[in-house]
């Protein structure tokens, strides 16, 4: 969208610059295209600035209101869950086999994170 923006009013402007080949409607015409098409560029940038990534960490750990635990909680206990299942893989070529202790904190994390993310402002 930007990019077809952008060859757009480059197209117009080099239109303008042969501005003695053509009559002052034709120079409005393409003034008022120009200014348009650059109202389109920054509602469009406007619009999905909300939604532009933030770097992968940021992304998974920080909602509309800034840093969250509950976020963070789920990405730490994820990437620790990950490790016992790999080291545990490794080291038995089986599949591990979690405890309940293990297993009811993992829950807990999981309600703790959907505990917070119901009344998490939506953009």
């Amino acid at each position: 969208m930007l990019l077809q923006l952008e060859r757009e009013i480059k197209e117009r402007e080099d239109k303008l610059n042969i501005a003695p080949a053509i009559d002052e409607g034709m120079i409005l015409q393409l003034k008022t295209e120009i200014a348009d098409r650059r109202n389109k560029q920054r509602t469009y940038v406007h619009i999905t600035r909300p939604f532009l990534s933030q770097g992968w960490l940021d992304d998974l750990t920080t909602d509309a209101n800034g840093p969250a635990l509950h976020r963070l909680q789920v990405v730490v206990g994820t990437l620790i869950l990950g490790v016992v299942f790999v080291i545990g893989t490794y080291r038995e070529l089986s599949m591990p086999e979690f405890s309940n202790t293990l297993l009811a904190l993992v829950g807990i994390i999981s309600a703790g994170y959907l505990g917070f993310k119901f009344p998490e402002k939506q953009h």
